[in-house]
């Protein structure tokens, strides 16, 4: 092979050697670029992993809507977003979480609780029903009267709304993204729908959980409020006194019903004389006593001309104007004109007659000076029931007597209260922090039992357990009320949880326990305590701030023949205390 040859053969093994390290680079580069879309890939199923675990961590709706606008906020392009979820009644949709631009912070809060109601053409409206993503801009806006005030004001160049699917055929809710210098593109809108889709099903349950935890708070509401009313009805009966039965019944009508002042009116000597007047609020005792000094020398004559006041009691019937505003350029009489002058903002006026045996002996005023009020039909209804219960409770102070018609005037009040009144009483026997059977029914069984054990001569067994957890006033200090209520939960759940059916666990109050053992010994009761004492020790209580380990101590008793309950209860409260004194977290049986 010649020189020139061997070169070539040499040149041309170059080039396929640099061709062969060429591919390898590309080779390596693609592999690269696989491996880091691989990366990529994994890194995204890790946040998806981490944000399923933080949403089914969520302690409630709030804190759930409060990741659902982190997750919003990090996409691009989007200056503000609103958050709305469907009400309980289906009627409209709510704001509940709400972010918008630095500019118009002032305001942000305003529009929290705001309603788009179901009957407006409102953008996000149009999402929820047609459940599909509503878009606008310039050219569209007209189509959406009601979303037009808040595009324009807010600055908003481009919008979209992204209905909240629970299914294919139910949603809950609508997300509305906006964007001061751009239209909302598609890429946008599919990223806000990824993230609802992860949020969903918490929301919705997060939303019935938050339903029913208003329900239970109106309930609880509705409880204490006809409590108030029951004991408001009771003294009204009791007072014998004309003042007090008008200073009690004006208070009641203004706590009841959110008027600023209110006042008795009487017929004195054929003419309307003003009895008592009283105020909500300390900030109008000024206005209060220019009202005072003007009707120590005023009064009414039983002529329509004189005033709102004589017209409701000549034609027995209420008169309400719900905003006095309206009438202020109205002709009226100059009594009337001189009381709107002194109350200087009148709003809302009701005036109702007071009637006794079917006779209208005076005048009710309910009058607001803030803001109007709203009184529906019902409330008017029962204002005007206690308005004949007031004739006859002051008839009864004048005249010192309780009459039988005073109870046929507030029988339609008790029927109305009947129920929950029977709802009461079901909830009477129960703790309402821990479920478990009051102290009240703990005596009540207890005394039971032990009438029950005495007829069957002895020939069963029945046991005493009291438990009462260690250092808690400590814990309390440490971690609050709010923790101290978890840990008495915990608690009582786990003593439960070891219960038999057959047993009656109490909480006997603060943070003791009792459970009645019935057809149980004394060894019996030490194993079944020795099992609490276990169960409690094993598991720290998970508090709000902390998990911290908790003990329990426990005394046992069984019963003794003829013993009282007091015996009884105190043998196994000496255990208990031998418990506590030989180091806690222990359990300890009385002698027999």
């Amino acid at each position: 092979m010649t020189t020139s040859q061997q070169q070539r053969m040499n040149e041309l093994s170059k080039r396929e050697l640099q061709a062969h390290i060429t591919q390898l680079q590309k080779e390596l580069f693609s592999a690269k670029e696989e491996l880091d879309a691989s990366l990529r890939t994994l890194n995204e199923i890790e946040k998806e992993k981490n944000l399923y675990r933080d949403i089914s961590r969520s302690s409630g709706l709030e804190h759930l809507l409060d990741m659902l606008g982190t997750q919003i906020e990090a996409v691009r392009d989007i200056d503000g977003y609103l958050i709305n979820l469907v009400d309980a009644d289906h009627t409209c949709l709510i704001c509940e979480k709400i972010s918008l631009p630095q500019e118009f912070g002032g305001i942000q809060s305003t529009y929290l609780k705001y309603k788009f109601g179901f009957d407006k053409i409102e953008a996000n409206v149009k999402a929820f029903e047609a459940k599909e993503s509503v878009f606008i801009n310039d050219n569209n806006i007209d189509d959406f009267p009601e979303s037009k005030n808040r595009f324009e004001r807010w600055k908003m160049f481009g919008s979209a709304s992204v209905p909240v699917l629970y299914d294919e055929t139910s949603s809950i809710g609508s997300v509305q993204i906006f964007s001061q210098t751009k239209d909302i593109p598609e890429s946008s809108v599919k990223i806000v729908q990824g993230c609802l889709s992860f949020f969903c099903r918490q929301l919705k349950n997060s939303m019935r959980v938050a339903e029913l935890e208003k329900m239970e708070a109106s309930f609880k509401s509705a409880q204490e409020e006809q409590k108030k009313f029951l004991e408001f009805v009771e003294r009204v009966n009791s007072l014998t006194k004309v003042d007090e039965v008008y200073d009690l019944f004006t208070k009641e009508m203004l706590r009841r019903y959110g008027f600023d002042l209110s006042g008795v009116v009487m017929l004195r000597s054929n003419r309307l004389v003003v009895q008592k007047c009283t105020i909500i609020d300390d900030k109008y005792t000024d206005l209060l006593n220019e009202w005072n000094e003007y009707y120590k020398e005023v009064s009414f004559a039983l002529d329509p001309f004189e005033g709102a006041t004589p017209t409701s009691f000549c034609q027995k019937t209420h008169l309400m104007i719900r905003d006095v505003k309206d009438i202020m350029d109205l002709p009226m009489s100059e009594k009337d004109r001189r009381a709107l002058q002194i109350l200087k903002n009148p709003r809302t006026f009701l005036f109702v007659p007071i009637v006794k045996d079917e006779e209208v002996v005076g005048i009710l005023w309910l009058f607001s000076v803030s803001e109007p009020i709203a009184i529906t039909e019902n409330d008017l209804s029962v204002i005007k029931l206690l308005c004949r219960f007031l004739g006859a409770a002051i008839d009864n102070a004048q005249t010192y007597e309780i009459v039988e018609a005073q109870s046929d005037k507030i029988s339609d009040l008790n029927a109305s209260l009947e129920q929950k009144v029977i709802e009461l009483n079901e909830l009477a026997t129960k703790d309402r922090l821990t479920g478990l059977f009051n102290f009240g029914y703990f005596q009540e069984e207890l005394q039971r039992r032990i009438k029950e054990y005495q007829r069957c001569s002895g020939e069963l067994f029945m046991s005493l357990v009291i438990c009462d957890i260690d250092h808690f006033k400590s814990f309390n200090d440490t971690y609050g009320h709010n923790g101290g209520n978890i840990a008495l939960k915990d608690v009582s759940s786990r003593i439960a949880k070891q219960a038999r059916d057959m047993d009656v666990v109490c909480r006997y109050g603060g943070e003791e326990f009792v459970v009645i053992l019935p057809k149980c010994d004394l060894e019996g009761a030490r194993v079944f305590a020795e099992r609490i004492r276990v169960a409690v020790e094993q598991e720290p209580v998970e508090t709000d701030a902390d998990a911290v380990p908790v003990t329990i101590s426990m005394g046992c008793a069984s019963y003794k023949p003829n013993e009282t309950m007091t015996e009884f209860i105190n043998r196994a409260d000496e255990a208990l205390y031998s418990a506590k004194e030989l180091g806690r977290n222990r359990v300890e049986v009385a002698e027999e």
